[in-house]
C-alpha cells in the first residue's frame, strides 16, 4: 500500500513527536539532542498548517514542515521545505 499524504492534524503531534525524536541525528541538527520527545510538538513555531504527513492506515510513517521562506507579501504563494523526517522502516 502506498501511503497516503495529507495535511497535519493538532491530533498527530505526539506522533510526530515520536518521530521527531527518533530521527535526530547530530548529522543534520543545529540544537542538543533533546532529553525526551517534544511535548507539545505544535507550538508557536511549529503549526499543523505548515507539516504534510506520511500515513499508512492509522500509522504515521513521516512529516516534511513547509514554509514561506520569507514574511513578505510577494513571497505569500511559496513555501520552502525547512524539515523531513521519516521513520527508518518506512524509508526505501
Amino acid at each position: 500500500m502506498r501511503p497516503l499524504i495529507r495535511p497535519a492534524r493538532p491530533s498527530d503531534g505526539a506522533a510526530l513527536a515520536r518521530i521527531d525524536f527518533a530521527t535526530w541525528s547530530p548529522l543534520h541538527a543545529v540544537t542538543e539532542r533533546p532529553a525526551a520527545p517534544a511535548d507539545p510538538f505544535f507550538t508557536g513555531h511549529r503549526e499543523p498548517g505548515e507539516h504534510l504527513v506520511a500515513e499508512d492506515g492509522a500509522e504515521l510513517l513521516g512529516y516534511a514542515v513547509l514554509r514561506c521562506p520569507v514574511p513578505l507579501p510577494a513571497f505569500a504563494h511559496v513555501r520552502q521545505l525547512q524539515g523531513l523526517a521519516v521513520r527508518e522502516e518506512a524509508r526505501g
